[in-house]
């Protein structure tokens, strides 16, 4: 099947969280989520096409156990595909970024995912435990 509205589609990252640290997150096409944690870091690749390529689509999910201090990691394409000197930031930078500063906390971990991509800052949010 073809989609309604023809080349009209959007990425999108959404899932859902129990108390328990349990996390299921569904990826339409988004950029990978990271998960930085206790293990190291690791990348939550898509599961599926973005919304509205296709009339009917089907999802899986990927299901994590967050521990006490992890960091569930969620960026915008405002960060991947922001430019400097005419190069593309990019995901590969994004994990190195996130890798590198896997130690801080999450209102730091934003922060300098600011000033790597001027002139504007990074669209990012994180959860943690």
């Amino acid at each position: 099947m073809k989609a309604r509205w023809p080349g009209q589609y959007a990425t999108v990252v959404c899932g859902q969280a129990k108390p328990t640290g349990e996390v299921e997150i569904h990826n339409a096409g988004h950029w990978p989520a990271i998960v930085v944690g206790h293990g190291g870091v690791l990348r939550i690749e898509s599961t599926g096409l973005p919304l509205g390529m296709f009339c009917e689509s089907e999802f899986s999910a990927t299901r994590l156990q967050l521990e006490v201090g992890d960091t569930l990691f969620l960026y915008t394409d405002g960060l991947s595909e922001a430019r400097n000197e005419g190069d593309e930031y990019g995901v590969d930078r994004v994990m190195t970024l996130v890798r590198q500063q896997a130690a801080r906390p999450p209102a730091e971990l934003i922060a300098a995912a600011s000033p790597t991509c001027a002139p504007s800052p990074a669209p990012a949010h994180v959860w943690t435990t």
